[in-house]
């Protein structure tokens, strides 16, 4: 699965990955939109807290903001 950011910033997630962790596409936090500086409108989440794990599969440096294409890849 491809991710893609506005800035055309790519992460590319592995679809076992996908399907065995929720990792999120949001475009809302707490029932509000989520603004640009944020990482809005629509942002890539890896739920970190309760799978601590991704964060050695995924760096915090690959969540995609302000995500403008989602890309499913063979």
């Amino acid at each position: 699965i491809k991710v893609i950011a506005k800035d055309k910033m790519t992460v590319e997630i592995n679809a076992a990955d996908a399907l065995n962790y929720p990792i999120y596409i949001a475009n809302s936090q707490d029932g509000e939109k989520i603004p640009a500086g944020e990482g809005g409108p629509v942002k890539m989440i890896f739920p970190y807290n309760q799978y601590p794990d991704l964060e050695e599969l995924y760096k915090p440096s690959q969540w995609s903001w302000y995500v403008v294409t989602v890309e499913f890849v063979k």
